[in-house]
Formats: C-alpha cells, sequence, structure tokens
C-alpha cells in the first residue's frame, strides 16, 4: 500500500474516533462506548453503555461484547472499584453503579470483583462467562463521569 494512500485511511479512522468522541453518534446504537466499539469494530471484552450521554458523562446499562454477542453483566457485587474500572475502559475518570434491569440475551459477566487498577472489566475476577445466577432485573447500569 503505497503511504499516499495509508495517509488517507489514518486520516478516515481519526474522523471516525471524533464524530465517536465529540458527538456521540456510535455506530452500534449505544450512547457510550470504548474507542473500538464506537468505530464498529467489535472485539472480545469491550463495553458499551445503553443509556444516556453528555460530553462529560454517560449513564444506562453497562453491556460486554464476548463471543460474537452483546451481553449484560450482573450487579451481584458490583461495586465503586468494578465501576471506576469499566468506566476508565470506556475513556471516563471514574464511575458509580446502580441496577439498570430490562436487558435482553446472554448475561455474561457475574460476581465481579475488580481491585480498581484492572485495565479492562474482563481482567477481574469473576464467575466466568456466562456463569451466573442473575435474571436481566439484575443488569448492572453505571454513570460515568470525565
Amino acid at each position: 500500500m503505497s503511504a499516499h494512500r495509508r495517509f488517507f485511511l489514518a486520516l478516515a479512522l481519526l474522523a471516525l474516533m471524533a464524530a465517536c468522541v465529540h458527538d456521540f453518534t456510535f455506530l452500534d446504537g449505544a450512547s457510550s462506548c470504548d474507542a473500538r466499539v464506537c468505530m464498529g469494530i467489535e472485539i472480545e471484552g469491550s463495553l458499551r453503555v445503553i443509556g444516556t450521554s453528555t460530553t462529560s458523562s454517560a449513564r444506562g446499562r453497562l453491556e460486554v461484547f464476548h463471543s460474537g454477542r452483546w451481553g449484560t453483566v450482573c450487579d451481584d457485587g458490583f461495586d465503586v472499584a468494578d465501576a471506576n474500572v469499566a468506566c476508565r475502559q470506556m475513556g471516563y475518570a471514574r464511575g458509580t453503579s446502580f441496577t439498570a434491569g430490562n436487558g435482553s440475551g446472554d448475561i455474561w459477566m457475574d460476581d465481579l470483583r475488580c481491585g480498581g487498577s484492572e485495565s479492562d472489566l474482563a481482567s477481574c475476577t469473576f464467575s466466568g462467562w456466562g456463569v451466573h445466577n442473575c435474571s436481566h432485573s439484575e443488569d448492572v447500569g453505571v454513570e460515568c463521569t470525565r
């Protein structure tokens, strides 16, 4: 690939990233997400928030991408350390949690126990992918702030 073509591809990628971060017009319909998801790149462990967002905060149900599908996170044991890790993964400074409920599909994570310094939620201790004792009425929500 020529240097000229690589340059224009890099510019296009930067434009997509700017749209994600500044305009909150995400390709996957989420109100907030980590940059990979905003650009339509869904990779294992990516997170998104289904709810509302502004330039400085996001609030809604937390979802995680695993085995090619989006699923929810159970609120059992989910605390401020877990919320902080999730929010930092999505580019925010800090977070709090609440019970959001109303999800559908897979419940991917339960009994999360983050120390607070992890770089992503999947690095925290949890019951195992898809191992849970929850219903969707227990889906966790996060409120993330910059």
